[in-house]
């Protein structure tokens, strides 16, 4: 009969060689085994020197899957006497133990802690576990001083980390050996009511009640739970999004005849200026918004001077298209030119589809403005009483003047105010108001914009045929307007614009300082990862570089809600490594997952609550130059999706079984369905990059193999899904997919044009932009890793969590660079997301496989 001492210990140098000591001193105990587990201290070797066999594991496994390792070296055992690493010389103390004769699990009651200790509640939690999982009565149910029959212990299942105890306790009353709880004179380190020992607890809690989870339910039930949890996580998504909603609004109703006055040159801070009586009337009786009127997005010139000019005959040119258009000094020229741009509508647009309905078109302007209602051969009727007349005033207190005049000598049934350009060069939101009859004072509403108050310059052409009771083209990008009784917010509106300045270039600094940091450090990286002394600071900073895509997204909003610091780049470095270094705290990789789960939780949050966050972050929508004002932006998306894939990761990490895997694949799936649903996400490029690799990773992770078979039904069930989500979507034809469907069914051309439109935007981005740099940089950072370290294969072992959720973010970046209007944006987040994930992974060492 051999009794073999075991001790599972983690950096308790201080303390392993006087317990090694006092264990070998028991009357009984034969052998004593330390399994130091990942001690970044000389624990091992404090032991060996000791007397005590060591075995020492590479990567820190928690205490059950040290004790696995102990029991897994020692099958000789006839019995075992378990202790923990920090109970010293009192270890003297666990002899009554081994004085009790055919004992099958007898546990050690250690002197109450007082005050040393917790107020109980994880205490209670094992106990009331224990007794409903095989009716044992424990009074000591954490304590991990025991001595267990060695067949017994050697047939149990170790519950992972500090669930192991309870877990051993459950299968072993099961397996029918009995328990009987001995008071032991023994002496252990105390956490006491501190942050830390309440910390401890915490994780102590959650993994006890993993333990009684898989011993109180069933796979099934477990499994079931896990989808329900799911379930219920995007219905309180969709509960958030319906109570956000933007009021009931009204359409605009019908008129025999339309009057579109265009100012010259407002701001919102015109609404309220004495010196404009005229405008001030309309906005008090009418509807009012604040008008998006930003043209056509000229990339080469961009790149040049940083913004586009606005210009008056663009503004006309796109009026009149319904869409973001550049105008030239003809409409044959204008149109030819939105063809070489692929526009989805061409100048005259508005102008066709009123000849064609009969109605006749006026314009009372400079020569610029019958580009809002000339049609395709640029003609314009100006016939006495036209059904649509756009006036163009010049200069703001000339235009107030005509509108006063206009006012007096005439009562339109439907006047369009509204201003095409802004007053400077610069782009800046223009008011507009709707005046008629049935028609009161309230907000503006856009399908476009989806925010109270908020529209497009593009929404008037259809406005102005829905009023005169005309179909506008399906080719239309725009959206009829709607008015609601809410008072319109543009103080709010007139805040993020000004915020929106700063905050772009505060990203351009962000994004240029990140670019050379970040290849500096991961350069760094490859040269130093080898050598011991350096791994701490590695380890930081990979730590605070995770934290970049979450600092990203609150910055802004820091500096938006509290008006300070935000447009400092000190500030989100600080930002950064206040988190980052937070987290390192975390062991392995855990503080990539931390930091991913938090960036799930904050972008589906936000964006289910209409995006307050992302109307003010860095990474969100520009108010005032951005043709996406809801729903999941390209930068988000990429963040989005890679953490997504990267906790997914994680729960197949922390559970490796089939509970596991099927959490994994839920949260893939609900992110998908996130992506999908038109009163969330709201992104068809992330929903069709996202489902195939989601399917493939929960494939991989429930141990499908890869072969042309299955590669060919996971597409076919991809399409399915796709086709089924859209077909549901057409029903309220509101949605990006939904619009996306038809009018792919409809008009081939314009999904054409949208294809040329994105592959010629992301190879300019690609080429032009910081993102192409900093993409380049980070992908060869990638494969440099995979190259240098020979041992990767160790590292991210097939079926890991960690290797399908790496390869899925990979995917992830090259997809979303095709399908994606922003695709450079996309492929570098998300290798932002992913390589600090693999830098703490080559630092950490080997992953478990699922």
């Amino acid at each position: 009969m051999t009794t073999v001492a075991l001790v599972a210990a983690k950096d308790c140098a201080a303390t392993i060689g006087a317990t090694v000591t006092a264990l070998a001193a028991l009357r009984g105990v034969d052998e004593v085994w330390v399994v130091d587990d990942g001690s970044s201290d000389k624990t091992g070797e404090r032991a060996r020197d000791a007397g005590a066999h060591v075995v020492s594991l590479e990567r820190n496994r928690g205490k059950g899957g040290a004790l696995a390792a102990g029991v897994d070296a020692t099958p000789h055992a006839s019995r075992y006497v378990l202790a923990d690493g920090d109970l010293g010389e009192s270890a003297v103390g666990l002899q009554p133990l081994l004085d009790q004769p055919d004992a099958g699990l007898v546990v050690g009651a250690l002197p109450s802690a007082g005050r040393r200790g917790g107020f109980g509640v994880v205490k209670g939690l094992a106990r009331g576990g224990i007794r409903r999982a095989c009716g044992a009565e424990a009074d000591a149910p954490l304590s991990g001083q025991r001595v267990v029959d060695g067949s017994v212990l050697r047939s149990l299942v170790f519950a992972p980390r500090f669930g192991v105890e309870v877990g051993m306790t459950i299968d072993a009353v099961r397996a029918g050996a009995g328990l009987s709880e001995i008071p032991v004179d023994v002496e252990h380190h105390h956490r006491g009511r501190s942050l830390g020992g309440f910390v401890h607890r915490a994780k102590q809690g959650i993994d006890i009640a993993g333990a009684l989870l898989t011993r109180l339910t069933s796979e099934r039930q477990r499994i079931l739970a896990v989808v329900l949890a799911g379930l219920a996580v995007l219905g309180a998504l969709s509960g958030v999004s319906y109570l956000r909603r933007p009021p009931h609004a009204q359409a605009v109703p019908h008129a025999a005849k339309v009057v579109l006055f265009a100012f010259d040159g407002l701001s919102l801070r015109d609404i309220g200026r004495p010196d404009l009586p005229a405008l001030n009337d309309v906005a008090r009786r009418g509807a009012v918004g604040a008008l998006s009127v930003r043209t056509s997005d000229r990339r080469s010139l961009s790149r040049r001077t940083g913004s586009e000019r606005p210009s008056p005959a663009d503004a006309f040119a796109s009026l009149g298209a319904s869409a973001r258009v550049r105008a030239a000094e003809s409409m044959q020229a204008s149109r030819s030119l939105a063809r070489r741009d692929h526009a989805d509508s061409l100048p005259g647009a508005l102008g066709d589809a009123l000849h064609a309905a009969h109605r006749s078109t006026g314009v009372v302007a400079r020569a610029p403005a019958a580009l809002a209602l000339a049609d395709r051969h640029g003609a314009v009727d100006n016939t006495s009483g036209a059904d649509v007349v756009l006036i163009s005033g010049r200069g703001r207190l000339a235009s107030d003047r005509e509108l006063g005049d206009l006012l007096q000598d005439v009562s339109p049934e439907l006047l369009i105010v509204f201003s095409p350009t802004p007053p400077g060069s610069e782009w800046e939101l223009t008011p507009i108001v709707i005046v008629g009859k049935g028609v009161s004072h309230g907000s503006l509403q856009s399908a476009t914009t989806q925010r109270p108050a908020l529209v497009g310059l593009v929404d008037i052409a259809p406005t102005v045929l829905r009023a005169l009771g005309i179909a506008p083209p399906a080719s239309m990008t725009g959206s009829a307007l709607r008015f609601s009784h809410t008072s319109p917010d543009l103080a709010a509106y007139e805040r993020l614009q000004v915020d929106g300045a700063v905050r772009s270039r505060f990203f351009l600094q962000a994004s240029v300082a990140y670019t050379v940091a970040g290849i500096v450090f991961y350069l760094g990286f490859l040269a130093l990862f080898r050598v011991r002394r350096s791994r701490r600071w590695l380890r930081s900073g990979a730590c605070v570089a995770a934290a970049f895509p979450l600092a990203l997204l609150v910055t802004g909003a820091v500096q938006h809600w509290l008006h300070f610091g935000g447009e400092s780049p000190l500030f989100l470095v600080a930002v950064m490594a206040a988190v980052g270094l937070v987290a390192s705290r975390l062991k392995g990789v855990g503080p990539v997952y931390a930091l991913a789960a938090l960036c799930v939780v904050v972008i589906a949050v936000d964006v289910a609550a209409t995006g307050p966050l992302h109307a003010s972050s860095l990474l969100g929508y520009s108010i005032q130059t951005t043709g996406r004002y809801y729903g999941l932006p390209n930068a988000s998306f990429s963040i989005f999706a890679s953490s997504v894939l990267l906790v997914a990761a994680a729960i197949a990490g922390w559970a490796p079984t089939r509970v596991g895997a099927t959490g994994a694949a839920t949260v893939m799936a609900i992110g998908t369905a996130f992506l999908a649903a038109p009163w969330l996400g709201n992104d068809v490029g992330g929903f069709l990059t996202l489902l195939p690799v989601s399917i493939a990773a929960a494939w991989a992770l429930f141990g499908g193999r890869f072969n042309r078979k299955t590669v060919i039904v996971g597409g076919v069930v991809a399409a399915l899904v796709f086709v089924a989500i859209a077909a549901l979507e057409a029903r309220s034809g509101g949605s990006h997919l939904s619009r996306a469907a038809s009018e792919t069914a409809s008009n081939r051309a314009g999904l054409r044009n949208t294809l040329t439109r994105r592959v010629n935007a992301n190879f300019g981005l690609l080429v032009d932009q910081w993102w192409g740099f900093l993409s380049i940089g980070l992908t060869l950072f990638v494969l440099a890793l995979l190259a240098r370290t020979r041992r990767f294969a160790d590292y991210l072992p097939p079926r890991s969590g960690l290797r399908v959720a790496a390869i899925g973010v990979l995917v992830t970046s090259i997809v979303g660079f095709l399908v994606n209007d922003s695709g450079p944006v996309v492929n570098v987040l998300c290798i932002v997301v992913l390589a600090p994930a693999l830098a703490l992974t080559a630092l950490a060492g080997r992953v478990e496989p699922v």
